[in-house]
């Protein structure tokens, strides 16, 4: 369908185009602003590592956070953020082990996004961008099997809130869930139109979450959320790679 709407849907295709050329070049700018507002949210919170579940005794990383969040306001100093935020994932490997960090690559990600941008600009911009995407997908891709591969991590939150099951049996809705999940974010790295479906969908899932369990929650995904408004609107030069060979 999605080969099919490239070739045909033309119409379509133009506004896709035009929302692109709009968009694509504030890219840089909303991601600074949105990792600026996510390290001061995280610096207010307390000692933690780049996201609530990630809680630290070490001081000093809430007043590193602060400085990498005035340091990314520019974009000739975003590149020092780019370096704050690997050490402080480093960090959380080394506290919380590498196997619990699979579930945050996207910040491995932003950090080159932003590195690429502050040093090459938009010459490199696609580049930057779709390293972006494709860890961010990584980073789906992962929420999704964990489902399969581990549902018992989720289910005492079911049994908190059965509400969030929609009366399903807990079992099935986590095989949904995950199915869901793993294949919007498959779509996510290699389509193009679907592409940006399965951004809003994801995007939409992740914001509905926000009043069911509060600012952590808002805290915790900020940057996530930054990430799949800057997809929905960007184009996707691996589906234009895949396009182009089949």
């Amino acid at each position: 369908i999605d080969v099919w709407l490239i070739h045909r849907a033309h119409a379509l295709n133009r506004l896709l185009q035009r929302v692109t050329a709009f968009f694509e070049p504030n890219v840089f700018l909303l991601l600074r602003f949105g990792v600026f507002a996510f390290l001061v949210a995280v610096s207010y919170s307390g000692n933690i590592l780049l996201t609530p579940e990630l809680k630290t005794d070490w001081a000093w990383v809430r007043w590193l956070q602060l400085v990498l969040a005035i340091l990314v306001i520019h974009p000739k100093t975003a590149f020092l953020t780019s370096f704050g935020l690997c050490v402080l994932y480093g960090c959380a490997m080394h506290e919380y082990g590498w196997f619990h960090l699979l579930d945050y690559p996207i910040f491995i990600g932003v950090a080159i996004y932003l590195f690429i941008m502050s040093i090459y600009g938009e010459r490199k911009a696609t580049l930057a961008l779709t390293i972006l995407r494709v860890l961010t997908g990584v980073t789906l891709l992962w929420g999704g099997m964990e489902k399969f591969a581990y549902p018992d991590w989720s289910f005492p939150l079911l049994r908190q809130r059965p509400s969030l099951s929609f009366g399903f049996d807990p079992e099935f809705f986590m095989v949904a869930a995950g199915f869901v999940e793993f294949t919007a974010a498959f779509l996510v790295i290699t389509v193009a139109i679907a592409a940006r479906a399965a951004s809003a969908l994801l995007l939409f899932i992740f914001a509905a979450a926000i009043p069911e369990f509060g600012y952590i929650d808002l805290v915790g995904h900020f940057v996530i959320i930054i990430v799949l408004i800057a997809l929905i609107f960007s184009h996707n030069p691996i589906a234009e790679r895949i396009e182009s060979e089949q």
